[in-house]
């Protein structure tokens, strides 16, 4: 990613408006605001994954974003055109970042939902979870791919992936309370299982321990 920049960086000596060239052609940064606004709202669109705080990585790459367009502000046709193209990637970057945080939160959420369960069969109460579990793996490498070759995807695809993937831990978590009570009915269950073994074995000690007494009476006697 290169050296990227500091506080010192952004400080006095920072390019202002009264620096821009005459000649810019701000047709060229139609892409990078595109870019920078799709980035902006995905972080807003996944805040509520991860509970109303922000993806740092995805906020830090946002400030690169700004910090090579300030840079381009330059007369040099070819250094102008280079910070344009690293103002882009950040913002690319940014908005992978973004879906990633929200992926990972909802990942490990539904990996903490299977250890919650992992007694019970959770396609007993979710019939499809075994597809969904499938569908997640599709989803995560769908969307982790998404931004670093092929930006044209859109915000809307990415938002309907992220989607399903909350309907999904929606679907998971509901199901909590069904799931408690066949726990409680296997538990219950291995229990009679356990209770009816036990006497079972008890009775059969109980009719065979006085006939191998008898036997043995009989073998010392006649030793």
């Amino acid at each position: 990613m290169g050296v990227q920049p500091s506080d010192s960086d952004l400080g006095d000596d920072k390019p202002s408006l009264s620096d821009l060239p005459h000649a810019v052609n701000f047709q060229e940064y139609d892409r990078v605001k595109e870019l920078f606004k799709e980035a902006e709202q995905i972080i807003k669109y996944v805040e509520q994954d991860l509970n109303g705080g922000v993806s740092a990585p995805a906020v830090l790459q946002l400030r690169y974003t700004g910090f090579h367009l300030l840079q381009s502000l330059t007369d040099d046709e070819a250094e102008r055109k280079k910070q344009i193209s690293k103002a882009e990637s950040h913002a690319k970057r940014s908005a992978h970042d973004a879906c990633e945080a929200a992926v990972d939160v909802m990942l490990k959420r539904l990996s903490a939902f299977e250890h919650d369960y992992r007694m019970v069969s959770i396609s007993a109460i979710i019939p499809e979870w075994v597809n969904m579990k499938s569908e997640i793996v599709v989803i995560r490498k769908s969307l982790l791919e998404a931004y670093p070759r092929n930006h044209a995807s859109g915000r809307n695809a990415i938002r309907a992936q992220l989607d399903r993937l909350r309907e999904i831990e929606r679907i998971a978590q509901s199901s909590r309370d069904e799931l408690n009570k066949k726990m409680k009915r296997d538990a219950t269950a291995r229990a009679v299982t356990y209770a009816i073994l036990f006497f079972t074995v008890l009775m059969v000690m109980i009719m065979i321990v006085p006939y191998c007494w008898t036997w043995l009476l009989n073998f010392m006697a006649s030793a």
